[in-house]
């Protein structure tokens, strides 16, 4: 049977090295590679630069204003650009964006009152048939613990 991992070498892992720019890239990609490398001391030889650091934006009232304009709501900005978001939340600048809240979680439904319940549920014999045939009158039903006053049954 042949065997899928190949042998290291400095020179193999050199080749596959070459590939790359960065050593975060290389690591990701060969990560055996690499640990051999770094195990044998062989990483300052690749040449591979580090990662590069990360751009710290600075984000003022207008460059945070200028992120904004490109979405449309809320949720938008804040899942596409989250560090301009969380700037703009802390200094309350989102009202001044013209970005619309979200819209407010309408009211449960109170369709199903006590009265309309037990009426539905007068039309069936047994709890497993209510269920089946009116799953929201029945959840409303066991929801507010009315199943008992409707049906004899256990």
């Amino acid at each position: 049977m042949k065997n899928h991992c190949p042998k290291w070498s400095l020179p193999a892992i050199k080749r596959v090295a070459a590939k790359y720019t960065f050593l975060r890239d290389f690591r990701r990609d060969y990560h055996s590679a690499y640990k051999i490398a770094h195990r044998n001391g062989w990483l300052k030889e690749l040449g591979l630069k580090p990662a590069p650091p990360k751009v710290n934006i600075k984000w003022t009232y207008t460059r945070t204003k200028e992120e904004a304009k490109k979405y449309k709501t809320r949720t938008d900005f804040s899942k596409n650009c989250s560090g301009a978001y969380h700037k703009a939340l802390a200094e309350g600048w989102l009202e001044e964006f013209g970005l619309p809240k979200a819209k407010p979680k309408s009211p449960p439904n109170l369709k199903w009152t006590y009265e309309k319940t037990k009426g539905e549920a007068s039309k069936y014999s047994r709890r497993g048939e209510f269920q089946k045939k009116n799953q929201s009158a029945y959840m409303s039903a066991w929801r507010n613990d009315w199943l008992n006053d409707f049906f004899s049954d256990c």
